[in-house]
């Protein structure tokens, strides 16, 4: 058999002008292949599969398999032409059983959506197509990347092949990037699985910040890791709802979850993109969404609240008229504040306040157990973080930002605010963590890994803290003393 040197994109040219053939003539696509190949001096396309898996393996197989990475992500490509002549009414009916799945509740202008982020959406989803979903076609059900695999003849190499065998095994996961080096590298830590070492990438090393989330397929082969081109960037203060994706996914792993990892992260990537200004924003100690709820109680008799809270021993006081009510894990360690009480003597009123629902619930139990007679319930008041944003406008939050820098120095601002940061993360390096599967920081620090992870969780922190304070227009809180705490570096 003669030696032709044979590239990836000298393969995909012949197939195209074969299938250009195909169209114009009455030959079939395979004897269209093999016309081209011995026109272009093989003796038949076998002859060119061969001569590429060669030339592979002589020079390496990164340029077909980025080859191949682009024609995954393009409705247009290859793989999508020979769908849509054989499969094109199945293939519509799946392309728009997704996407009605993955529509957010409130309805989307995309008249008014960039069209370079449509474009994004659309090739992600063709690789997602390929990776994870079926078509119905007659009384069968086929995964797609199957059908690819067992009816596309010549369409693929043996190492195309071998990728979408990957790609079909391997599902997006949620990556936090927890160092960069411009131009250089990129560090990224798994959210969902503690047992996998952090990954180091060039790409996107120019555009990434610390602290930043990307939904992704990393694929593993001959001892190399792939990063696939089908990338679903969030932006540090996104990072939240991934997290809570991530902690969802590790709480259960059922037989088919893999799609459900997958789609559930393309649908917080729409949904966090076109959805309100914001989708649910996470209390960071629990992992439940942020609801802020304010109790109101008559005070009946105030000498024996007080007695009564002064009594518990989960109840700190922090001022003569206020209280903190802390959580506790089994072993009596303080996780983090469960309610905070304040008392107006007064007007013969107090207030409970609780960030979610699940904390308001079982601290109105807990208070009004304690408190027994000595108070009396008058009404609830309720509303998430994303109503609070929604009924506030530019303006009203401009005027807010103007107001409170009139009433305090922005210097002085974060000086108040640095020592709430300093109590509240007093023992942050022995307390458990949710975006930590629940772990303490110190424990997690225990491997290399570990690290890495502990290291993106402080980076994602001091994300969310430069956002703030520019919004505020204040200087920036230190978070060192956190490093300090489980004895990291930074990179």
């Amino acid at each position: 058999m003669k030696y032709i040197r044979t590239t990836a994109t000298a393969v995909r040219k012949l197939k195209q002008q074969a299938k250009e053939l195909s169209k114009t003539s009455s030959v079939s696509l395979c004897q269209a292949l093999d016309l081209v190949a011995k026109e272009a001096g093989y003796d038949d396309f076998h002859h060119v599969t061969e001569m590429l898996t060669r030339w592979q393996e002589e020079n390496g197989a990164n340029s077909e398999r980025t080859s191949l990475f682009a024609d995954m992500q393009h409705p247009g490509g290859l793989i999508f032409e020979w769908l849509n002549t054989h499969y094109k009414d199945a293939l519509e009916c799946e392309r728009e059983r997704l996407w009605r799945s993955l529509q957010p509740d409130e309805e989307i202008d995309w008249s008014r959506t960039d069209r370079s982020l449509l474009d994004l959406i659309s090739r992600n989803l063709a690789e997602h197509l390929v990776a994870e979903r079926s078509l119905t076609i007659g009384n069968r059900v086929v995964r797609i990347g199957q059908l690819l695999l067992n009816e596309s003849g010549d369409l693929l190499s043996p190492l195309q092949r071998e990728y979408i065998k990957e790609l079909m095994m391997t599902p997006i996961r949620p990556f936090l990037v927890s160092s960069v080096t411009p131009g250089k590298s990129v560090t990224l830590v798994d959210l969902v699985d503690d047992e996998t070492l952090p990954i180091h990438v060039a790409e996107f090393s120019n555009n990434s910040v610390k602290g930043m989330c990307f939904g992704m397929r990393i694929l593993q082969a001959r001892a190399q890791a792939y990063l696939c081109n089908s990338i679903w960037p969030f932006h540090p203060s996104s990072a939240g709802g991934l997290f809570a994706i991530a902690e969802q996914a590790n709480a259960k792993r059922p037989a088919g979850a893999s799609r459900s990892l997958s789609e559930k992260i393309i649908r917080f990537f729409i949904a966090d993109t076109f959805g309100p200004p914001s989708a649910k924003v996470i209390h960071a100690a629990t992992g439940d969404e942020l609801v802020l709820t304010t109790l109101h109680y008559e005070v009946c008799d105030l000498k024996v609240l007080l007695s009564r809270l002064r009594s518990d021993s989960d109840v700190e006081q922090t001022g003569e008229m206020s209280f903190i009510r802390w959580s506790q894990d089994t072993g009596g360690v303080r996780k983090h504040v469960a309610a905070s009480i304040t008392a107006d003597p007064s007007q013969r009123t107090l207030e409970l306040f609780t960030e979610t629902t699940a904390l308001s619930e079982n601290q109105q139990k807990w208070f009004e157990s304690a408190a027994g007679n000595s108070v009396h319930f008058l009404r609830a008041e309720q509303k998430t973080a994303t109503e609070i944003m929604q009924e506030a406008t530019e303006e009203e939050y401009q005027e807010l930002i103007k107001n409170n820098q009139e009433q305090i120095p922005p210097a002085l601002a974060t000086e108040i605010f640095q020592s709430v940061v300093l109590e509240t993360y007093r023992d942050w390096a022995d307390k458990p963590i949710p975006m930590l599967d629940n772990r303490s920081p110190r424990e997690v620090c225990a491997t290399a890994h570990g690290k890495e992870r502990v290291r993106g969780v402080l980076e994602l922190y001091e994300a969310n803290e430069r956002e703030m304070a520019r919004r505020m227009n204040r200087p920036i809180i230190s978070y060192q003393f956190l490093w300090d705490q489980v004895g990291l570096t930074r990179q």
